[in-house]
């Protein structure tokens, strides 16, 4: 290597340093710091959060927090947090999910922007579909949201659907899936 090479390349890698120790001193001057907590640590640790799974089991990151139970019953499900989250798996069918109590959670999320819900599965996304006006689901879907996402109340279509199905593995990946949504979610509203 000559001279003016070894020059260049110290030149470069001074460049560098410059720009690198120049962008830390921006982002500590604006306020900016990296997320140190994300997913399930996040939920966990800085905000008012709690899940409830109805339904099937679901295999959630082993961090993430999710009580299950067998009804939906106002007091098992309306709980007192800045974020709920009903999470129903219905993927074999198998889940009593009548229309009437499709439109008690609807009811109770528009009155309780806190409280949130996913609609795991294909069987009841008819009737869902049926329940609400300008309800955009598709034969792709097999999933319904119904959230607060930056301070409005939004439908989420498709969060699980059959190309999801297809090509990932359910019991390995839905549950990251949905801890990384609710994550979303709930950093959206802050």
């Amino acid at each position: 290597m000559n001279k003016r090479t070894i020059i260049i390349i110290f030149s470069i890698i001074g460049a560098l340093i410059v720009g690198f120790v120049a962008l830390q001193i921006y982002n500590y001057a604006i306020g900016y710091r990296p997320p140190k907590l994300i997913g399930a640590d996040y939920l966990n640790e800085v905000v008012d959060f709690q899940a409830v799974l109805y339904g099937e089991d679901i295999a959630f990151p082993e961090n993430f927090n999710c009580r299950k139970v067998n009804n939906l019953k106002d007091e098992t499900v309306f709980l007192d947090a800045d974020y709920v989250y009903l999470l129903i798996c219905d993927f074999d069918g198998n889940v009593e999910f009548k229309k009437e109590d499709f439109l008690r959670l609807v009811e109770y999320a528009d009155k309780h922007p806190n409280f949130n819900f996913y609609y795991l599965g294909t069987s009841k996304l008819d009737m869902i579909k049926n329940s609400l006006d300008n309800c955009n689901l598709s034969d792709e879907d097999m999933s319904f949201g119904y959230m607060t996402y930056e301070g409005l109340r939004v439908r989420h279509y498709g969060m699980w659907s059959r190309d999801d199905e297809d090509n990932l593995n359910r019991k390995e990946v839905l549950g990251e899936h949905l801890c990384m949504q609710i994550y979303r979610d709930v950093k959206s509203n802050e």
